[in-house]
């Protein structure tokens, strides 16, 4: 990667303004829930069922956000994309572990009904935010790059199949 694309792109990626915001999203949300909406709780699952559904989804997105870190910081090391461990069964695990399993988690255990809006507005922010990152990705990687993607999803943990996606260059092109 090009001195101009490093600074460009952080070693933090899009994650401090995607953090922003999903943060701010995520306070404001909660506090209008406590402001005009305090007496609504989810009725389904049940909150034991809840709690540790949530306890799962907490503990599984710590494991996937650690192990993501620790092999996203070899690959810097080495200057090499990340295309093995987690980062085998989806190419943003470190985004994943906070849209798909940590805030999820704490959604249930808090028992929070406008909390379900958080991951999917994260999920929306990333989406905006990402293709930057993986233009650089591919600029810096090629066909290393290209093949890794065809055969794992963005955030949404799968094993890798390869799949076959027409135009998926035109797509970072835009």
């Amino acid at each position: 990667m090009s001195e101009e694309q490093r600074r460009r792109l952080s070693r933090w990626g899009i994650g401090p303004r995607w953090a922003v915001l999903s943060l701010l999203y995520g306070l404001a949300v909660f506090l209008v829930e406590r402001r005009y909406f305090p007496d609504l709780e989810m009725i389904w699952p049940p909150q034991t069922v809840g709690m540790a559904m949530g306890i799962l989804l907490v503990a599984a997105g710590v494991v996937i956000y650690f192990s993501a870190l620790r092999r996203l910081h070899r690959a810097l090391a080495e200057d090499s994309l990340a295309t093995d461990g987690v980062y085998g069964w989806m190419r943003h695990p470190i985004y994943s572990a906070f849209i798909m399993f940590l805030v999820p988690g704490v959604v249930l255990i808090v028992r929070s009904v406008l909390g379900l809006t958080i991951p999917v507005v994260m999920y929306i922010l990333f989406r905006l935010f990402i293709r930057r990152e993986e233009r650089l990705l591919a600029a810096e990687f090629g066909e290393e790059y290209w093949a890794w993607r065809r055969r794992t999803n963005a955030v949404l943990p799968a094993p890798p199949v390869e799949r076959f996606r027409p135009g998926e260059k035109d797509l970072l092109q835009r």
